[in-house]
């Protein structure tokens, strides 16, 4: 974790000058005349008492007469001013759907992380996904965003996904034999926090948007389940416990706000968490403990909307 926390901190520094190199105000010199003309541009030449010499943005250069001008002045350029207005923070909710492949043991499905501790033939279930045994569920979370079209955002989000699962299951290997199954487990869970450079329009009122890689790091972790399987009069326990991994993340993100209030987002995190879960089975009068392996990639898709200040 020393190693990802340096990452995220030299990460960090790289997008944070950035930001200060690129959000710098534009000024320009202002000459209002007598006549009621204001021009805008910069001065190349004052011959005190005498003349004025400007040069507009469009490479043009013009001469006055200190009698023909009312004052001077240095401003910030109007629309650079609505550009930098200034940081963003938004709090959001909404849905987090998970797919994942599992490398090692246990195969694509959770029926797959029982036969392996089983040690028998694989239980089957079409109702469960190719991918993973994780559902979708829901996510929520806080961003903070620099202003400009050019910034840097940090977001912490956690999201919280079901258990796929839906028994009975079957043993296809042993005709005509039904297994009693029932499962209780709580969800997956995860804490990610990102940062990355966003690139977006610069307009601090009505409708924005941005998109930005990400990096950051993670906690992913595995639920606590148990399967009691009931076969032949004999009821067998397997208790999963849940377990923590912590990997670094990988992603990008895309954001609308609207009324420069409602903040409309999707973000793909995608990590490759490593699980060692440890389990129990009890069957009959026997006890066994043991811990089975998993090299996971995880990619998580959280879809939200949510509001900024």
């Amino acid at each position: 974790m020393i190693k990802y926390a340096r990452l995220f901190l030299f990460v960090t520094a790289c997008i944070f000058c950035t930001e200060a190199l690129t959000a710098q105000p534009s000024t320009h010199d202002v000459i209002y005349l007598k006549n009621g003309m204001v021009v805008k541009g910069t001065i190349v030449e004052i011959i005190p008492n005498e003349r004025v010499t400007l040069q507009t943005t469009d490479g043009r250069t013009y001469m006055y007469l200190m009698s023909e001008i009312d004052r001077i002045a240095k401003e910030t350029d109007q629309s650079s001013s609505e550009e930098g207005l200034g940081p963003s923070f938004s709090i959001y909710g909404g849905t987090a759907i998970t797919a994942g492949n599992f490398a090692k043991e246990g195969g694509t499905t959770f029926p797959a992380w029982v036969a392996v501790i089983r040690s028998r033939p694989p239980l089957q279930d079409p109702g469960f996904p190719a991918s993973g045994c994780a559902r979708a569920g829901f996510a929520g979370g806080v961003q903070f965003s620099t202003g400009g079209s050019v910034g840097w955002i940090i977001n912490a989000a956690y999201a919280q996904n079901n258990v796929s699962h839906n028994p009975p299951w079957q043993n296809p290997t042993s005709t005509g034999s039904t297994y009693a199954v029932s499962i209780d487990a709580d969800h997956w869970t995860s804490v990610t926090v990102s940062t990355g450079i966003k690139f977006g329009t610069a307009n601090a009122h009505g409708f924005n948007f941005f998109v930005a890689p990400l990096i950051g790091v993670a906690d992913m972790k595995s639920p606590n389940i148990r399967v009691d399987i009931t076969e032949s009069g004999t009821k067998e326990t397997i208790q999963l416990e849940s377990v923590s991994s912590r990997t670094i993340t990988y992603g990008g993100e895309v954001e609308f706000t609207i009324g420069g209030i409602v903040v409309v987002g999707g973000r793909y995190i995608y990590s490759t968490p490593v699980y060692n879960i440890p389990y129990t089975i009890a069957y009959g009068t026997s006890f066994q403990i043991g811990t089975v392996s998993h090299d996971q990639s995880t990619s998580i898709i959280l879809a939200y909307i949510g509001f900024s200040f």
